[in-house]
């Protein structure tokens, strides 16, 4: 087989949050892997699409960081199909829905402070600061 012949691989970037109206937080982790990729002579594109056709990308790398953001037309089409192979997803946007399901079981079978009315702590971060600026003085 000569190398006009063989099929170029290119790997496929996505930004779900990117796609869903944008966003003004940069994806630390595309931008890794964007960089590995370019460091390493991988080709890659970032797709900016969300009906984009797959079919030519090898492998496709989707993260999203908020839970409130809508996955992509071409990630929901190519579910229960062969392209859903290529797919690799990760980010916040989805083991924060995984987390928060857990957390809701485990509320629902005790008596909990519900995680819509939970005040977060900052205690243990506001005693270490102010023990840093009295030893300051």
């Amino acid at each position: 087989m000569n190398n006009m012949s063989k099929k170029q691989e290119i790997i496929g970037l996505i930004d779900a949050d990117l796609l869903d109206n944008g966003t003004r937080h940069p994806n630390l982790v595309l931008l890794k892997l964007a960089g590995f990729f370019q460091d390493n002579g991988i080709p890659f594109e970032l797709i900016l699409d969300p009906q984009a056709n797959t079919l030519h990308y090898t492998r496709i790398y989707l993260s999203c960081v908020f839970t409130f953001t809508k996955l992509p037309e071409l990630y929901i089409r190519s579910k229960g199909t062969p392209e859903e192979k290529k797919f690799k997803c990760g980010g916040t946007g989805f083991y924060a829905n995984e987390v928060i399901n857990e957390a809701n079981s485990i509320i629902s079978k005790k008596s909990c402070v519900s995680r819509e009315t939970q005040i977060p702590t900052f205690f243990h971060i506001t005693n270490s600061i102010g023990a840093r600026f009295q030893n300051c003085g």
